[in-house]
């Protein structure tokens, strides 16, 4: 513990934000403080890229997601038939890409034994307008998440409309609860009937 004790004692400070320029003998940040120092340390500033840059259109409309409320952490809402995995940013990512990839299995496998051929989740005007959004990813104060927050879509108070960070909680969310419920909309737009067809 010898190498920290300047920190300990309080020798040595540590400034976090972004550079807005390198004056002699310091920095300044984007705030406008400035702070003198004799060591800086640059990291990584990973700016936060939706869906892989994938634009996303519902019947030729622009979406964007940062409008739109998860579902379960894996659909969008009002955009059909779309799910996407994003793990656990705080434990291993791989329970929640299994977790999604098992509700997405039953959700095709709902589909192919109704012959609907759309899904999408809705959540009413007012419902929404009752619901107060929360962050993506709440609780998690790194500076490139909190930074890039306003791109990604919301979550609320509530099932099913939640984004969680717990794998037991989420077991229940998605492993368990049944595929059918009251915000998950099955429809066959455009389907063609068999004299159509012929």
């Amino acid at each position: 513990m010898e190498r920290f004790d300047a920190v300990i004692g309080g020798a040595v400070g540590v400034a976090t934000g972004e550079i807005d320029r390198f004056p002699a003998g310091g920095i300044v940040l984007k705030s406008g403080e400035t702070v003198e120092a004799d060591i800086i340390v640059t990291a990584t500033d990973p700016r936060l890229q939706v869906l892989g840059g994938v634009e996303l259109a519902v019947d030729g409309r622009p979406v964007d997601v940062a409008d739109r409320w998860t579902y379960k952490g894996t659909m969008l809402s009002d955009v059909p038939n779309m799910a996407r995995t994003f793990g656990y940013i705080d434990a291993s990512w791989t329970p929640r890409a299994d977790l999604t990839a098992e509700w997405t299995r039953r959700l095709i496998d709902r589909l192919d034994e109704t012959g609907d051929r759309q899904a999408a989740p809705r959540l009413t005007g007012e419902e929404a307008a009752a619901m107060p959004a929360r962050p993506w990813i709440d609780d998690f104060p790194a500076g490139s998440m909190t930074r890039g927050m306003h791109r990604l879509p919301r979550q609320g108070d509530r099932a099913p409309w939640l984004n969680t960070q717990d794998y037991h909680r989420d077991r229940g969310l998605v492993t368990y609860a049944p595929i059918d419920d009251a915000w998950l909309e099955f429809s066959n737009p455009g389907a063609a009937t068999v004299d159509e067809a012929a």
